[in-house]
Formats: C-alpha cells, structure tokens, sequence
C-alpha cells in the first residue's frame, strides 16, 4: 500500500511537471523570440553600401541653381536621395535621374519624406542641364565645387549615377554604385521608411 501510494505520487508529480513544461514552453519560446527578433530583419541586406558609422555632413552653403542657397538645415527633417552630376549629364546620367524619380514616386505616400538633389560641380555650365530643370522639376541642383566640404565628404570623385542616401539628422549613411537598380533603391528607402520614426 505503502508503495502504491508513492508510485501515485511520483507520477502525479510527473503530470503535474509535464502541465508546467506545457504552459511554460510557448511562454518561455514568446520571451526568447521577443529578445531576438530585433536583431532579425527578413529581407533586411541592403542592396546600398552601408556607410558605417555614418558621417554627419559638415555646415556648408553653396548656390541652388533652381535659386537661393542651400544649407545643412536644407538637409534636417528629410531623407535625402543625392545624385552626383558631375561635369555633364549624358544620357545614362539622364536615365539614372528618370529612375531615381520613378523610384521617389513609387514611395506613394512616404514620397513627402524624401527629397531629391542632385550635385554638379559647374553649375547652369553643366551640359544637359537645362533639360533636367525641365523634366526635373522637383529636383533641387546644387553647385557642388569639388572643394566643398560636403562634396568632400561624400567621396573624392565619385562616378556620375552615384546616389547617396543622407538620413534626416544629416548623417551620410549609404551609397549606390550607378549599376544598382532603381527597384533595388526602392526597396531599401521603403525598408528605411517603414523603420524609421525621423523625417
């Protein structure tokens, strides 16, 4: 009897252990996932090169031909898509800007967010210029002598299509070679967007 009594013990408590695991597991799997999960992002690698750390661009005033000037202030409280002209647009400059654009429409309602520039280094000089103002009309170009700090700091001479992605505290933060597609920028900005709280 005596025996009995402790076998029916024994396998209560196995019973009992058995009802803990199976009420704590989910439970205990919820907080580990809860843990984890921020250092997982699906589908998170950037099709872009990630500037890390990123760079805070330095103060810098410099003309827009669109009129007035541009400041680092011009740059606080928006993303910022930044197209590196250089000397002369020619077509495939051309066709990176018409992408960039179709890329910023696609953004839908985020568009407001972001805001377009493009850089030149001689200013209304730049051959093709004037058909950019024209099909461009959203687009804000600076004159971007070589020598200016925020030309610097982007890279010495980057080639013409290189698109630079500066956040909204003005903080350099990701580069795109010009063979990156205009769909793979996209899926980044809206990846950066849905993320970001800022801008």
């Amino acid at each position: 009897m005596n025996d009995t009594s402790e076998a029916l013990a024994r396998r209560g408590r196995r019973k009992l252990l058995l009802v803990a695991v199976i009420f704590m597991a989910p439970l205990l799997l919820a907080i580990g996932w809860y843990k984890l999960a921020p250092r997982f992002v699906p589908g998170s690698a950037a099709h872009g090169t990630l500037v890390d750390p990123a760079r805070p661009i330095e103060p810098f005033a410099v003309p827009a031909v669109n009129g007035g000037r541009y400041t680092l202030d011009d740059l606080r409280d928006h993303w910022s898509l930044v197209h590196v002209i250089g000397d002369r647009c020619d077509p495939a400059c051309r066709q990176r800007l018409y992408d960039t654009r179709q890329a910023h429409a696609a953004l839908g309602k985020d568009a407001i967010r972001v805001q377009r520039l493009a850089l030149t280094s001689d200013g209304r000089q730049t051959p093709g210029l004037a058909e950019i103002l024209d099909r461009h009309p959203d687009l804000t170009v600076l004159t971007m002598p070589r020598d200016t700090p925020f030309a610097g700091q982007l890279q010495t001479n980057p080639p013409s299509g290189t698109v630079f992605v500066i956040d909204p505290h003005a903080n350099l933060m990701m580069r795109y070679a010009p063979d990156v597609s205009a769909s793979d920028m996209l899926d980044d900005l809206k990846r950066l967007l849905k993320l970001s709280q800022i801008g």
